[in-house]
């Protein structure tokens, strides 16, 4: 291994943290976001609706907001996923369909 890489390595062998949008996301706060996650050392993010999004999700002010996050993303060199599981009101973090199923039912075990 190349010793500089190890020091300095390249945006994909960097941390990539589940970036939750929640509130009110506006244009600059995006930007300057992503500016400082590039100025931190991180290699880039991966974006997912977060609990209390004042911003429908999927709609066209949502998609504006994620264009921007991923063109600044670019002329950082960052790397960008997009997390796509919408967000349980109830208890407040991603809904997986299948988890009040088969984590709130009772269940009875043989003998």
């Amino acid at each position: 291994m190349n010793p500089n890489t190890f020091v300095n390595p390249p945006a994909e062998n960097r941390l990539l943290p589940i970036w939750y949008w929640n509130g009110v996301i506006e244009e600059n706060e995006i930007v300057r976001q992503v500016q400082d996650m590039r100025d931190k050392g991180i290699g880039g993010f991966c974006l997912a609706t977060g609990a209390g999004l004042n911003i429908p999700h999927l709609s066209q002010v949502w998609f504006d907001r994620v264009r921007i996050a991923i063109e600044t993303a670019e002329e950082c060199g960052l790397h960008v996923w997009l997390h796509d599981e919408p967000v349980s009101k109830r208890f407040g973090h991603p809904a997986n369909l299948a988890w009040p199923s088969t984590i709130h039912r009772p269940t009875t075990h043989a003998p």
